[in-house]
């Protein structure tokens, strides 16, 4: 039988790699999940689960253009969140989610507007969080309702608005459907990085789901194309910053190693 012999220096080595690589404190995983499940006409009825104290959401609830409609007037497929549009005052922005300049006039979007879903994420000092991947993301739609939607959110109290993933052509038909790959097929490539590490207070973060380019119509998100329950998921990866003393341990290690290769 042969034993395996490390020597100091490869001990060590092996100690100062496992260190470092706690320091970093990384795990990707799903970070929060909203129960879409309920036929009310309000905003999501079923419990939001946080998995991580670092990334917190809210409820989802809808932008000041966006009218609840009683279900019984409402075509939109069931267990839909139905909201209804009108011609005025205030019809559905042809320009797009987020302000533009058409013909040298500044033009309103949809958020500014008011078409959108909402929800906040707090992301807590001393972490970097990137959003991946979305899944179950069901929209459901009447045929008039708009022809596009789009993931925005803003860190800076909607100063700046920024796209997360690619953006949702939304099909001219009554039903519903998963619009994940449409947000993945960017998002999954290019995450949304919220880098908190060396903040020193919880960073909060604004989300819209803006719909745009329609006429009247209903929308609203919902649960799977049978009927079924569903799980809005948002993933992602949440990294701790390393503790002052894990880092100075790792310099002490890295110091070390480098005095006992000189030696060799």
């Amino acid at each position: 039988m042969h034993h395996l012999v490390f020597s100091p220096l490869r001990r060590l080595t092996a100690a100062i790699f496992v260190t470092g690589a706690l320091a970093t404190g990384a795990h990707a995983d799903t970070l929060t999940t909203w129960d879409i499940t309920g036929t009310v006409e309000a905003t999501n009825p079923g419990p939001v689960v946080n998995y991580s104290t670092a990334f917190t959401a809210s409820q989802i609830s809808h932008g000041p253009n966006m009218q609840i409609v009683n279900p019984s007037l409402s075509t939109t497929p069931g267990n839909t969140w139905r909201f209804n549009y009108n011609n005025t005052p205030n019809p559905i922005p042809l320009y797009g989610a987020t302000n533009m300049v058409v013909g040298g006039v500044t033009r309103a979007g949809a958020i500014a507007y008011g078409d959108y879903l909402t929800f906040s994420t707090v992301i807590e000092a001393g972490y970097d969080v990137q959003v991946d991947g979305v899944k179950n993301l069901y929209i459901g739609k009447t045929a008039g309702a708009p022809s596009y939607a789009g993931l925005f959110y803003t860190t800076d109290d909607g100063t700046i608005w920024q796209q997360a993933g690619g953006t949702m052509t939304l099909s001219y038909q009554l039903g519903v459907t998963d619009y994940s790959s449409f947000v993945n097929a960017i998002l999954n490539s290019s995450p949304a990085d919220f880098d908190n590490s060396t903040g020193l207070t919880p960073l909060t973060v604004t989300w819209d789901l803006a719909f745009w380019n329609g006429g009247i119509g209903r929308i609203g998100l919902g649960n799977d194309s049978n009927g079924g329950g569903s799980l809005l998921t948002f993933d992602g990866t949440v990294t701790a910053a390393p503790e002052p003393s894990t880092l100075a341990l790792v310099a002490l290690g890295a110091g070390a190693l480098l005095k006992l290769r000189r030696r060799k």
